[in-house]
């Protein structure tokens, strides 16, 4: 894989979610679910709360990977 072809599946990636079709159904139900109780007059849940997996610590959701970030990482794991 080239380092064009890698940018453009990262790109493809974050548009379009993972290509596992289980992680897309969950993330539907999830969806639904909040929809509903929002519906049925819950105001202080929010979308976070029925996330399966959080991560440990809080991360920056406007920070971005580069492809230098995921370099590094490949290269920390060879090493």
């Amino acid at each position: 894989m080239t380092m064009n072809e890698f940018n453009e599946w990262c790109v493809y990636r974050n548009q379009t979610g993972p290509l596992d079709s289980s992680s897309k159904i969950c993330e539907y139900i999830k969806q639904l679910t909040f929809i509903t109780i929002k519906i049925a007059g819950d105001k202080k849940m929010t979308i976070e709360d029925l996330e399966l997996y959080r991560a440990i610590e809080k991360h920056d959701p406007d920070k971005v990977a580069t492809t230098s970030d995921i370099l590094n990482l490949f290269n920390s794991i060879n090493s």
